[in-house]
């Protein structure tokens, strides 16, 4: 219990030493022409609050400064961080940064029912595609011509077509090339 005992009485002995440099801090403040060094001043009177008010002020100021000095800067790291989950990089690399980027709403899966609408839409789709190939390039004014190679073909069509024509693969060998220019 000694040593707590000592650490106590050097904390309080260095608080009573800050109060007295803030109490000349304010003392020199309130009377600070006499820092002019004209020869004749004389001592403003001054009620004694004042110097408790102005002493009180300047020992909250050093305390407030020697808090934020012991302040340390959020950790960043270095280089571009992306987001394991959706692949983004963060904002900022703090880790304030990384709960707000987590907090940011990713688009929603979609349930099995909107799945099951797409898909109904997309072989409503095929199928008139289809119908249309089906009854051959017939073109009129209530009827719209589909062009020939359509962009997304349907499954079944692609299977259908490839299934008539050969598969062949062409390999070529690629053999490095002799020096260059006479030797």
């Amino acid at each position: 219990m000694n040593a707590g005992r000592n650490r106590l009485a050097i904390i309080a002995a260095r608080e009573l030493l800050l109060v007295g440099l803030c109490a000349l801090g304010a003392v020199v403040f309130i009377q600070h022409a006499a820092l002019y060094f004209t020869g004749r001043y004389e001592w403003e009177i001054v009620p004694a609050h004042a110097y408790v008010l102005n002493t009180a002020l300047i020992y909250a100021w050093f305390r407030a400064t020697a808090i934020l000095a012991a302040l340390r800067a959020p950790k960043v790291q270095a280089g571009l961080v992306l987001c394991p989950d959706c692949g983004r990089p963060y904002e900022d690399g703090t880790p304030e940064g990384r709960e707000a980027h987590a907090r940011v709403p990713l688009t929603p899966r979609p349930t099995e029912r909107e799945v099951f609408a797409a898909v109904a839409l997309r072989k409503a789709i095929d199928d008139a595609r289809m119908a249309m190939q089906a009854q051959g390039p017939v073109a009129g004014p209530d009827r719209l011509e589909i062009p020939g190679d359509i962009e997304n073909l349907l499954e079944s069509a692609r299977l259908r077509r490839t299934a008539r024509e050969p598969i062949v693969i062409k390999r070529t060998l690629k053999e490095p090339e002799g020096p260059r220019g006479p030797r």
